[in-house]
């Protein structure tokens, strides 16, 4: 672990010299933030790549480094040990850079995509009544990323958990049969996403069709780990095993 950790603050101190080179091509910088980010597990990779994306910001102002940025402090707020006031500053400064993606480069599905993700961590954050008022620009957001994309896994997915979790009309949006539609999408998309698999468990649970949910539940148990979201997948395992236990 300690070897690894090495070599990827060799990646970042090499990229903050490279940085200032006029040949350092903006390809190996993307390439470099998203070999810190593979490595997200170790926190110092993360803050690694915050380091970097600011010093490169400075030089010039671009949407993917932007969404990236976004996705850094979404995951500072989801791994950190905070209390509920410093996890919630991370998702508004993860939301901040979201907008300026989208502000930038309207047509960037992931910018879009971590723009929805953003809002709906501070809503969760602050609480079910203020997230009711986010649900609207979380929606519309996630909607224009289908509208770019139509096959982006990952926006299918957390529109199913939306339609799910929130209130029903004239509460919300919310609304069984659509969360089914758009877990079976981001399932159909990306079979091997653990992550999504769950999701669709959850939904079925949701509408109490206990046998399918069941199938899926058992089949996460028994598949291997996310190659590069090992961590993710252990938790998607726990909490299928959990659930198998409430339910069955």
């Amino acid at each position: 672990m300690n070897r690894r950790r090495d070599f990827y603050g060799f990646i970042f101190i090499m990229s903050l010299i490279l940085l200032s080179s006029p040949v350092f091509a903006e390809e190996d910088l993307i390439t470099t933030i998203d070999e810190l980010w593979a490595n997200r597990e170790e926190m110092q990779s993360v803050k690694d790549s915050i380091a970097l994306i600011e010093e490169a910001l400075t030089e010039k102002e671009r949407s993917e480094l932007y969404w990236r940025q976004a996705r850094n402090y979404y995951w500072l707020g989801e791994k950190q040990e905070v209390e509920i006031k410093e996890q919630l500053e991370y998702y508004e400064k993860g939301e901040e850079y979201a907008e300026k993606a989208v502000e930038l480069n309207p047509q960037c599905p992931d910018c879009h995509y971590w723009h929805a993700v953003l809002i709906g961590k501070v809503g969760e954050t602050r609480g079910i009544l203020q997230s009711l008022f986010m649900v609207r620009p979380m929606y519309n957001a996630l909607s224009k990323v289908l509208e770019l994309d139509n096959e982006y896994a990952s926006a299918h997915y957390v529109l199913g958990i939306l339609y799910r979790k929130v209130p029903r009309w004239p509460l919300s949006i919310g609304n069984l049969d659509s969360s089914l539609e758009h877990a079976l999408k981001a399932v159909e998309y990306d079979p091997d996403n653990l992550e999504f698999q769950l999701g669709l468990a959850e939904t079925y649970l949701a509408r109490r069709e206990y046998d399918k949910a069941r199938e899926i539940l058992e089949m996460i148990l028994e598949a291997p780990v996310m190659p590069d979201a090992v961590v993710e997948s252990e938790n998607v395992k726990r909490t299928a095993e959990k659930l198998l236990e409430e339910h069955f």
